[in-house]
């Protein structure tokens, strides 16, 4: 008998990970250049404390962001015969995460 070569089964799709500590050094990078005429000590410990916080949350919406416009807003979970559509996860992270901006430049 020949063997049957068309049941392929697809691999799901790794999601691409843009939380890393290299892009969040890039953002940090850019967000620095804007603040080095900054000359008194405190204030520029300030800063660098408020760079390092705004680095990682760009970063983390990014990653939010580009799943949200892979797989869409809601999701489809099963539970037995029941049905369920809720709103993605990553639109919670999403309206936490920009929630927390105002908080950083106020502190």
């Amino acid at each position: 008998m020949p063997e049957n070569t068309t049941t392929t089964k697809n691999k799901p799709q790794k999601r691409t990970n843009y939380l890393t500590e290299g892009r969040i050094k890039k953002e940090k990078a850019k967000l620095s250049e804007m603040f080095a005429g900054i000359e008194d000590e405190d204030r520029r410990t300030l800063v660098n404390s408020v760079i390092d916080e705004a680095a990682f949350l760009k970063v983390a919406l990014l990653q939010a962001k580009t799943e949200l416009k892979k797989e869409g807003l809601t999701t489809e979970t099963k539970n037995a015969s029941q049905k369920f559509i809720k709103a993605h996860p990553s639109t919670a992270i999403m309206k936490n995460t920009r929630g927390n901006i105002p908080k950083l430049l106020t502190s």
